[in-house]
């Protein structure tokens, strides 16, 4: 995740500074937590996720993770993650878009199309 490609879609999001951008506790456990990091990559990473509005594993959220892995195949991770965005009426940019096209009603978008 240290590619040019990568380190692209984080510039953008530093230099646009005025947009907020969220991620959920899990996004950012798996994301930090991706040990193919080189050592200059994880500071990257961290920084954007510091910067980043974490939400947490509410009741809400839990709620809505149920109802999506009752009605679709999805890992955990990702039944979470994608009840967190549509609970709050978030876009889910993801390059993993795969991992979500079985949720018709999420709005995906992938930063690297």
């Amino acid at each position: 995740m240290t590619n040019g490609n990568f380190s692209g879609v984080i510039q953008k999001l530093w230099n646009s500074g005025n947009v907020p951008y969220y991620c959920h506790i899990l996004t950012k456990i798996e994301f930090l937590g991706w040990d193919k990091h080189t050592p200059e990559g994880f500071e990257k990473c961290k920084k954007l996720i510091e910067s980043a509005n974490v939400y947490p594993l509410d009741e809400e959220v839990a709620n809505k993770a149920i109802e999506l892995k009752r009605k679709v195949n999805i890992k955990l991770t990702d039944a979470v993650i994608g009840a967190t965005a549509l609970v709050n009426d978030l876009k889910l940019a993801t390059r993993n878009v795969d991992d979500f096209e079985m949720l018709e009603e999420l709005n995906l978008v992938n930063p690297f199309d």
